[in-house]
């Protein structure tokens, strides 16, 4: 739904207001997730697990990445009403460490191209 609001709002050039467009945040694709808990169940790995795609990416980015991939561009509002604000609105970063994954055997797809896969399907 998220991801839906901003493509939405960037299709029809309307804009878009964010606290910070350069506090960055992590995801995870449906498809790292399910081999993250294979993973898990599967290698007993315990401890503090982030299930989340290497590195981070700014929201800022983020959206003129989407925004990229639809020919278009993002406009970024000053000012917050009902409509414009982002549900993306964080002040500082907001992403997750998946080092305990990695370090226990499991590669995860890097944020920017799990970004790019979600824009082109």
């Amino acid at each position: 739904m998220r991801f839906k609001y901003h493509l939405d709002r960037i299709k029809n050039n309307q804009d878009i207001q964010l606290h910070n467009p350069d506090a960055k945040i992590s995801f995870i694709s449906s498809d790292d997730a399910a081999r993250s808990l294979k993973h898990i169940g599967e290698n007993r790995v315990l401890g503090p697990i982030n299930c989340c795609n290497t590195g981070s990416i700014s929201v800022g980015s983020f959206l003129n990445e989407m925004a990229s991939s639809l020919g278009a561009e993002v406009k970024f509002a000053k000012e917050r009403n009902e409509k414009n604000a982002s549900p993306y609105r964080i002040e500082e970063d907001w992403f997750m460490s998946n080092e305990l994954l990695l370090e226990s055997g499991l590669n995860l797809e890097k944020i920017i191209k799990v970004v790019k896969n979600l824009l082109i399907k």
